[in-house]
């Protein structure tokens, strides 16, 4: 049986993204998935998505011309809040006060549950308003397309040094540190950083964040599973049973195999003592454990 393509479209703003870049990471041998990652702009989903397919836009920030519009416009969405929030695009969920109070919570429930030092307060939600991921989005898409090896260790740095460590990751000094951390060389590390303002770079992270919205991308992480040649949508981290369920995992074979080879080469590639938990939790837990047929539920008692 072929391997599924499991693309997962994230951003380094979103602690969501994290957790399901972790899991994803641990379980694509164990799967036998293909897993490619697409660094996309939240901000760009979060615009797009408040707005009708027949948006408005007419150049910059103008978007009416004419007090008739806005008269029907304001009959159709009943409140001038509501109409701002057609004009602003989608809202993220932090903003609503109760919803924010959960998300703390939910956040350090599957921080803890999957072992990801996700570090988040109530304060976080205001300093990811302030802050603009564009720069390290493009910064981790020039990698992409110059040095792909570096990918995965350089979204999880950036993801460390803004969840973990709460440090800037807008700022080119402090990208330049991120990406020493992740093994790039100071050479490798400035040519990159000065691709960021390319057409070509800008482009490349554009095309992929209309892929996602293409996809019916609302916030992030997106994780799309091509399966039976169509595309199935996951939004979040905590729909993994679901898409388990999708790629068939119960008829597949026994990933015994795989186990060994993820967790071996997990730990070969870690440079830094505090990741080193991702790698040995995941292979404390499985081993033993898949020397026979599982059913999904099982499956994630067993890894989480």
């Amino acid at each position: 049986m072929g391997r599924t393509v499991v693309e997962l479209f994230y951003d380094v703003i979103s602690p969501y993204s994290w957790l399901g870049f972790e899991v994803l990471c641990r379980y694509q041998h164990i799967w036998n998935i293909e897993l490619r990652f697409r660094p996309a702009f939240l901000g760009g989903i979060m615009q797009q998505t408040g707005r009708p397919s027949g948006r408005l836009v007419l150049e910059g920030n103008t978007f009416f011309t004419s007090r008739a519009l806005v008269g029907k416009l304001m009959c159709y969405y009943n409140t001038i809040e509501n109409l701002n929030c057609f004009l602003k695009g989608n809202k993220p969920p932090a903003m609503l006060p109760k919803r924010a109070e959960y998300l703390l919570k939910d956040i350090k429930r599957m921080a803890k549950y999957y072992q990801v030092p996700v570090n988040i307060s109530g304060d976080d939600f205001q300093r990811i308003f302030r802050t603009s991921s564009l720069a390290a989005m493009r910064f981790i898409t020039a990698t992409d397309m110059t040095q792909p090896q570096y990918l995965e260790p350089l979204s999880r740095e950036f993801w460390i040094r803004f969840w973990s460590q709460h440090e800037d990751i807008s700022q080119p000094e402090n990208i330049l540190t991120v990406a020493k951390q992740a093994g790039l060389s100071s050479e490798l590390s400035q040519k990159v950083l000065e691709m960021i303002s390319s057409p070509k770079v800008k482009d490349r992270l554009k095309e992929t964040t209309d892929e996602a919205l293409k996809y019916g991308a609302f916030g992030m992480p997106a994780v799309v599973a091509h399966h039976n040649g169509e595309p199935h949508l996951f939004f979040g981290s905590d729909r993994l049973e679901l898409l388990g369920s999708v790629i068939d995992l119960t008829k597949r074979s026994s990933p015994t195999s795989h186990v060994w080879k993820s967790c071996e080469t997990g730990m070969d590639n870690m440079k830094h003592k505090q990741h080193d938990y991702f790698y040995f939790i995941h292979s404390k837990k499985i081993i033993g454990h898949w020397f026979q047929t599982v059913t999904m539920p099982q499956v994630f008692r067993i890894l989480a």
